[in-house]
């Protein structure tokens, strides 16, 4: 009897359940750098505004270093309601798998976005699936190296035709390394590109970010601030634009780390991407 007690409690320990909530406030800057407005006439150049984000994640530690993650994230921004060619809301919802090992971790994930990225009394949405793989490797206790690649699907939606505006039938690809100044602060930076189709134009891409990340004394809890720029070129048309984006988050970790402390890292914001290029843009 004491051995399978032992045993069923051994079971219950590599299977427990994890989670994160998170809350974000963030500065946007929008310039245009070639040949079109940031919003609608040049007498909105350079276009700011603000933005603030609900996220949450559940997960579950399976035996072997497996796991099983559900993210969802929501944004909203204070645009006028009536305010054409730009962001005003969107949402994630990603399903994730993966395994972690010794000293790194290997997953992929599918994922639905929807996005207002134009006059909310009009409905205009640009909804995409998204498909990708994304990792982490630990070179030594302070240094690692993370990368997401990914596809953003087909259009879908009512802004364009069929939803057509905004970044669709594309490609991604990020990289970025990790450095862990002391058991309490990391910084991080990254780079990428991404490939696709916006208003029966290619649309390219360029990422960099950079961010710092700070464990409170309370547990559980940590913050971080996120500096982000891309650069959108749409090659036909010949436009140019920059946005650059300032966020400020508190995090909330509960439950099992799992094997390691590595926990999946959020997803690319696609709902700013699909934002930009299609209303900005547009």
């Amino acid at each position: 009897m004491t051995k399978i007690t032992c045993d069923l409690l051994s079971v219950g320990t590599a299977q427990e359940y994890y989670g994160r909530i998170g809350l974000t406030g963030q500065s946007n800057h929008v310039d245009n750098i070639l040949n079109d407005p940031a919003v609608g006439d040049p007498a909105n150049e350079p276009f700011d505004f603000s933005q603030f984000g609900l996220s949450a994640s559940v997960g579950r530690n399976f035996t072997n270093g497996y796991y099983g993650q559900i993210d969802l994230r929501y944004q909203d921004t204070d645009v006028p309601a009536n305010t054409d060619d730009t962001l005003h809301n969107g949402s994630m919802i990603a399903f994730r798998v993966g395994k972690d090992f010794t000293n790194s971790r290997f997953g992929g994930f599918v994922g639905y976005v929807d996005v207002t990225g134009d006059d909310t009394a009009g409905s205009n949405k640009m909804q995409r699936v998204i498909l990708g793989i994304d990792g982490e490797y630990s070179i030594n206790s302070q240094i690692s190296v993370f990368g997401e690649i990914g596809s953003i699907g087909e259009p879908m939606g009512t802004q364009g035709t069929d939803g057509e505006d905004g970044i669709h039938d594309g490609t991604y690809g990020i990289a970025g390394l990790s450095y862990s100044i002391s058991p309490a602060l990391s910084v991080d930076g990254q780079v990428g590109f991404a490939n696709g189709t916006h208003d029966g134009d290619q649309l390219d891409m360029m990422i960099a970010g950079v961010g710092a990340y700070y464990e409170t004394n309370v547990h559980g809890l940590s913050t971080y601030l996120r500096v982000d720029y891309t650069d959108f070129y749409q090659i036909g048309e010949d436009e140019r634009l920059a946005s650059t984006t300032v966020q400020l988050g508190i995090v909330y970790n509960f439950g099992s780390q799992g094997t390691s402390s590595r926990r999946p890292r959020a997803l690319a914001p696609i709902e700013d991407w699909l934002g930009y290029s299609g209303g900005h843009l547009e």
